[in-house]
C-alpha cells in the first residue's frame, strides 16, 4: 500500500532519527580521538593545522558556487528518478564542481608567497604562520577538489531522502580516518605535514565511497561525448543566491578561527577550535537533518499542504532537540574537565564553551526553519538571512576579539547565531503563512529554555 505524503514524510524522518542516532554515536567518539591528536601535537600546531582547513573551506564553498546545495531543491522536482541517470545538468555540475575547486586549490598553493608580497616583513600573525608551514598547506589545498566532489556526491544522495552515506562519511569516515592516521604518522615527526596529509587521506577514500554509491543511483552520469558545462536556467537561478548563502555559512562557520588565529596566534586558535568542535556538535546535530528537511519540504511545497509541512517540521526539530539538550547540559556541567583532556592550557576556553552553549540554546528552540525557507525555493531569503548574520558576526569579532580573546568570539559567533535563526524565523512565516510550531513542540521548546536557564546560572560562577 502506498503511503501518504505526511505517512513518509513520517517515515524518512524515522529512517532518519535511526541514521542521526549512529551519527551521534560516532560524534561522541570524536573528542576522545580528537583529544589524543592535540595532546601529541599542541595547541599550536592543531591551531596551524585548523586555520589551514578554515581557508580551504571558505575556498572551497567560493568555488563550487552553491552547485551541491541547489541539488537538494533541483532533485526532488524531478517527477521520475528513473529520469536523472546520467542526465548532462548532473555531469555539468560536477564538471564545473571539480574544475574550480582545482584552481581554488592552486590559489591556496600560492598563499603563502601571497602573504610574503602584501606583508613583507611578517608583522601580522597569519602570513609568517602560512609560510612556515608549506607541507599542511599544500596538502590541506590538495584536498579541496576531492572535497568538492564529496559534497556534490553527498547531497545529490541527500536529495533522494537518505542520510545513511552523509553520517557514515561524514561522522564515521572522514573524521575517524583523519585523527588516527594524525595519531599513527606522529612518530614520523612531519609535525603539522602530517596533519594536512591525513587530511587529504581521509577524503581521498570518502571520494571512493560517495563515488559509487552516486554511480549506483545516478548511473554515474558518464561522460559521453565532449565535457557538458551548460546548466538550465532554472538550475543556475537558484544556485546563484544559495552560492551567497552558502558561502555566507561557512564564513559563520569557519571565520571566528581565522579571527582569533590572527589577534592571538596559533595556539590560541588551537583552543578555539576544540572548543568549537563542542559547539559544533550541537550544531552537527540538526546539520545532519538539515539536508533532509530540505528535500523533504522540496516536496511538500508543491503539493502546498500546510498541516504535513507543520507536523514535519515540528516532529523534524522534536527529534533534534531531543538530541541537543541532554548534550548542552553535559558541555555546561562538565565543560572544563572535558577540555582539560584535550592538553595543558585547553581548559581556559571554558568561559567560551558556556557562552556557545547559552546562545545554542534558543538557537535550537528555533528548530529548521531555515531549511523550510530553501525547500520553498526561498534561496534569496537564505542569503539575506546568512549574509546579515556573517556581517554581525564580523562586526563583533573585530570588536569583541582583540578585547576578549576567546571569549569574545564565542560572543560575536553566538550572536550571529542567534540574529540568523531569528530572520530565518520570520522567513518561515512569511513564506509558508504559518509558523508551523504545534503545540507539542512549542512546549517542549518553553521546557528546555527553563531547564536550560536553570543549568546555565547554577554554572554561570564556574
Amino acid at each position: 500500500m502506498e503511503l501518504s505524503g505526511t505517512g513518509r514524510d513520517a517515515k524518512d524522518f524515522r529512517r532518519g532519527a535511526y541514521t542521526n542516532a549512529l551519527g551521534t554515536v560516532a560524534r561522541g567518539a570524536h573528542p576522545a580521538l580528537l583529544f589524543l591528536v592535540t595532546n601529541l601535537y599542541g595547541a599550536s600546531n592543531w591551531g596551524v593545522f585548523v586555520l589551514c582547513q578554515a581557508a580551504m573551506y571558505i575556498l572551497g564553498r567560493t568555488a563550487m558556487g552553491g552547485m551541491d546545495r541547489t541539488l537538494l531543491y533541483w532533485i526532488p522536482q524531478k517527477s521520475e528518478k528513473s529520469a536523472l541517470k546520467g542526465v548532462p545538468e548532473l555531469r555539468a555540475a560536477r564538471n564545473r564542481t571539480l574544475v574550480f575547486t582545482i584552481l581554488a586549490g592552486a590559489i591556496m598553493v600560492c598563499s603563502p608567497r601571497w602573504f610574503a608580497w602584501v606583508n613583507p616583513s611578517g608583522a601580522s600573525t597569519i602570513g609568517p604562520l602560512f609560510r612556515g608551514h608549506r607541507g599542511a598547506v599544500t596538502w590541506v589545498a590538495a584536498t579541496m577538489p576531492l572535497y568538492g566532489l564529496m559534497e556534490f556526491h553527498i547531497h545529490s544522495l541527500v536529495s533522494l531522502r537518505d542520510l545513511r552515506v552523509q553520517v557514515f562519511v561524514r561522522d564515521l569516515l572522514v573524521p575517524l580516518t583523519h585523527i588516527v592516521l594524525c595519531a599513527l604518522t606522529y612518530p614520523l615527526g612531519w609535525g603539522t605535514t602530517a596533519l594536512g596529509f591525513a587530511f587529504f587521506v581521509a577524503h581521498l577514500l570518502a571520494v571512493a565511497v560517495t563515488s559509487r554509491v552516486f554511480a549506483k543511483h545516478f548511473g554515474g552520469v558518464p561522460g559521453n561525448g565532449a565535457p557538458s558545462w551548460r546548466l538550465p536556467t532554472t538550475f543556475s537561478r537558484y544556485a546563484r543566491p544559495m552560492w551567497i548563502a552558502d558561502l555566507a555559512a561557512t564564513g559563520l562557520q569557519r571565520v571566528d578561527t581565522v579571527v582569533v588565529g590572527w589577534f592571538g596566534g596559533a595556539a590560541l586558535a588551537g583552543v578555539y577550535d576544540v572548543v568549537r568542535q563542542f559547539a559544533n556538535t550541537v550544531i552537527g546535530f540538526r546539520g545532519n537533518y538539515e539536508s533532509l528537511v530540505v528535500a523533504v519540504v522540496a516536496g511538500i511545497s508543491r503539493a502546498h499542504d500546510p498541516n504535513r509541512l507543520a507536523q514535519g517540521f515540528s516532529r523534524a526539530s522534536s527529534l533534534v532537540l531531543m538530541l541537543q539538550v541532554p548534550t548542552l547540559a553535559l558541555f555546561y556541567l562538565f565543560g572544563r574537565s572535558l577540555l582539560g583532556l584535550a592538553g595543558d592550557g585547553f581548559e581556559i576556553g571554558y568561559p567560551a564553551l558556556w557562552v556557545f552553549c547559552t546562545a545554542l540554546v534558543y538557537v535550537a528552540c528555533m528548530g529548521l526553519s531555515g531549511q523550510v525557507v530553501s525547500g520553498y525555493g526561498g534561496a534569496r531569503s537564505a542569503r539575506f538571512a546568512t549574509s546579515v548574520a556573517l556581517a554581525v558576526q564580523l562586526g563583533l569579532l573585530l570588536l569583541c576579539v582583540p578585547q576578549w580573546g576567546i571569549i569574545g568570539g564565542a560572543v560575536a559567533t553566538g550572536s550571529a547565531l542567534l540574529v540568523q535563526s531569528v530572520i530565518q524565523l520570520v522567513q518561515m512565516r512569511l513564506a509558508t503563512g504559518a509558523w508551523n510550531y504545534t503545540r507539542k513542540l512549542a512546549t517542549l521548546c518553553m521546557a528546555t529554555i527553563v531547564l536550560m536557564a536553570t543549568v546555565a546560572w547554577w554554572t554561570h560562577g564556574s
